[in-house]
C-alpha cells in the first residue's frame, strides 16, 4: 500500500507546486475565493498524510501550502 500512497503524495505535491509556480494574479475582490483553493489543498494534504501514517509512512503536511513531506526510510 505504500507505493500507491507515495504516488498520490507526489501527484498532490505536483499540483501544489504548479499553483505556486503559476504566479497567477488574483484580483483583490476575489482574494478570499482564491484562498479556498489553498485551504482545500491543505485539507486534502492532511487527509493523505493521515492515510500515509496509518500505513507506516512518516509524513507531515504544511497546512500553509498543502505540501506533504515524507521523512525516514520507506521499507
Amino acid at each position: 500500500m505504500k507505493e500507491p500512497l507515495l504516488t498520490l503524495i507526489n501527484s498532490h505535491n505536483a499540483v501544489v507546486k504548479a499553483l505556486e509556480d503559476s504566479q497567477l494574479p488574483v484580483p483583490e475582490k476575489s482574494l478570499f475565493s482564491a484562498m479556498t483553493i489553498w485551504h482545500k489543498l491543505a485539507c486534502e494534504g492532511a487527509d493523505i498524510t493521515h492515510l500515509a501514517r496509518e500505513n507506516g509512512i512518516d509524513a507531515k503536511c504544511d497546512m500553509q501550502a498543502g505540501r506533504i513531506t515524507v521523512y525516514g526510510e520507506l521499507n
